[in-house]
């Protein structure tokens, strides 16, 4: 076994990990010794900026696509080791990558009991769900287009470069922005097609999209949105 410590985020807001995959690759790493503790949601946790961050980017990471799981710890200053992607592997290839074979069913049952009660403790997230974009820093070029696109206020500038400031305003399910980035650099792990989840394949068919287009598109939007509002606020006034 390559890491002896190992990190497992359940997701458990969404469907896209199924439940026994998780539960099933915790209970195989505890029983060949390694230690493995589940969290309940990687990207709640960066969103609220937990403490126990850094102790998660010193383990080896058991979540969603790599480019995804690096760039949200980047957003907090840290750099992961390690990362097993269960969203595209299943529980033998996992267990491959650490140089094991899974071990026998019937010997699995203690620490499968186990997982199952701990994954239990992580009540699904209603509403917002911890939804928003992390920047993947290897490809972004600071071109600026997901903060002007952006309607809500989640991106900002620190110096020249393009952050998510706040993280909170995003909607939930909305990944427009990831659409008009030119360099493919915003990513939203919780998304269902890559390459906007973080993945290396084209599923959702960005290149036969034009981003200077829906960048055209979505300036026409704002600006309607604007002139609404400015024309609601002059009728309140006018009925005042």
């Amino acid at each position: 076994m390559t890491h002896t410590r190992f990190i497992i985020c359940s997701c458990a807001s969404r469907t896209f990990i199924p439940v026994a995959r998780v539960v099933g690759l915790a209970a195989q790493l505890r029983y060949f010794g390694a230690r493995v503790a589940m969290v309940g949601d990687l990207c709640r946790m960066v969103e609220q900026s937990e403490e126990s961050l850094a102790n998660v980017a010193g383990a080896a990471i058991v979540a969603c696509h790599s480019r995804a799981v690096r760039a949200l710890l980047a957003s907090r200053g840290l750099e992961a080791g390690e990362i097993i992607d269960i969203r595209s592997l299943d529980i033998a290839e996992a267990l491959a990558k650490e140089g094991l074979s899974p071990a026998p069913e019937e010997e699995l049952a203690p620490f499968l009991e186990e997982a199952r009660s701990e994954f239990k403790r992580f009540a699904p997230e209603v509403g917002h769900d911890a939804w928003f974009p992390a920047i993947d820093r290897e490809r972004c070029v600071d071109c600026g287009r997901c903060l002007e696109f952006c309607l809500f206020g989640v991106y900002s500038r620190e110096g020249r470069h393009v952050v998510v400031s706040d993280p909170g305003q995003c909607k939930n399910n909305c990944p427009a922005c990831a659409r008009v980035c030119p360099e493919r650099a915003v990513v939203f792990p919780k998304y269902t097609k890559s390459p906007i989840n973080g993945g290396l394949d084209d599923e959702e068919g960005l290149s036969a999209l034009d981003p200077s287009a829906l960048y055209a598109e979505a300036l026409r939007t704002r600006l309607q949105q604007r002139r609404a509002s400015v024309a609601l606020l002059k009728e309140k006034k006018s009925r005042e």
